[in-house]
């Protein structure tokens, strides 16, 4: 494959990228400016140096935290194997245990919806007060279609409300400060 955003992690090119990484990423902890580990690893010039001393740290970091991961994953397996049969058999304590670890095993890996970002596409702006009903009802509309979830509509449309006080507020604010200009207090 080529080189860019679409080759394999694996091969040769890869093996010998991620080694040129891991040795700019050596220089550098040693002392080595940018220029320096350019030139000794071959890149075209500091700023190159540079995105390879970031891979390699980012690497460094990800790997062990992956194996971390997988290391409590693991053993929430083993913890789930124990209780899972008399949860299974009706044991309410077992079950409430099974499902905590459920919910721990969830946010280990990231497996809830709600974790991940929303996007609603062709709602209309919102931009003053009386947008929030044109805003309300296209989520609703959304959520009718099952393009969200009800607790996700619900959450945006309450982020809509809050514009709307937020718009009151200010609106507000701006009338009182109006009529003690006009009555000079």
């Amino acid at each position: 494959m080529g080189r860019g955003r679409g080759k394999a992690k694996t091969g040769a090119a890869a093996i010998e990228a991620a080694e040129r990484q891991a040795r700019a990423l050596d220089l550098r902890r040693q002392g080595y400016s940018f220029e320096a580990v350019a030139a000794a690893c071959g890149y075209a010039d500091r700023a190159c140096a540079y995105k390879a001393v970031m891979a390699g740290l980012n690497r460094t970091l990800r790997e062990p935290a992956d194996e971390l991961r997988q290391l409590e994953g693991e053993r929430l397996d083993a913890l789930l194997a124990t209780v899972y049969p008399a949860a299974a058999a009706g044991d309410l304590a077992a079950v409430a245990a099974v499902l905590r670890i459920g919910e721990r095993r969830a946010r280990l890996f990231g497996l809830d919806r709600r974790e991940a970002p929303v996007k609603v596409a062709n709602l209309p702006k919102l931009e003053k007060a009386a947008d929030a009903l044109a805003v309300v009802a296209g989520l609703l509309e959304k959520a009718g279609a099952g393009e969200l979830s009800p607790d996700e509509a619900g959450k945006l449309a309450g982020l809509a409300g809050a514009f709307v006080k937020l718009s009151e507020s200010v609106d507000l604010e701006a009338r009182v400060a109006a009529l003690e200009e006009r009555h000079g207090s």
